[in-house]
């Protein structure tokens, strides 16, 4: 039997992985991921506006407005229907702006963006399935 000690090392360090992974902007699922998700990780309702476009050719394919509550999310499973890179534009409340490039495959479940808003910050990470 392992000391107590010991468990909360084990914890610690499984944690310490698992925010490297994060901080890396680059996450294994092991499943299935939406290609995009928008997370509102306020207290408050906010309203979100994106636009997706296509970096290539600069063609809109996700263009939306909506009121987020708090602690929720929204996803967008399969906007895509072609490979390549993609840029995000989002506005939060009429004010905080954030913008995020990734390579996104039109292979449903593969990869994704997953944005989430904080108060002080709005953050961008790729996952991959």
């Amino acid at each position: 039997m392992s000391s107590p000690l010991r468990s909360r090392r084990g914890l610690l360090s499984a944690l310490a992985l698992l925010g490297t992974g994060v901080g890396a902007g680059c996450i294994d699922m092991g499943g299935n991921v939406s290609d995009l998700s928008v997370y509102n990780a306020t207290e408050e309702t906010a309203r979100i506006s994106l636009e997706v476009s296509r970096s290539g050719d600069g063609t809109v394919v996700v263009d939306e407005s909506f009121d987020l509550p708090a602690e929720e999310d929204r996803e967008f499973p399969h906007p895509f229907s072609q490979d390549g890179t993609k840029r995000l534009e989002i506005t939060v409340d009429g004010s905080r702006t954030a913008t995020a490039e990734w390579d996104e495959s039109a292979d449903a479940d593969a990869s994704g963006l997953d944005v989430s808003v904080y108060d002080d910050e709005i953050t961008a990470n790729s996952v991959v399935a």
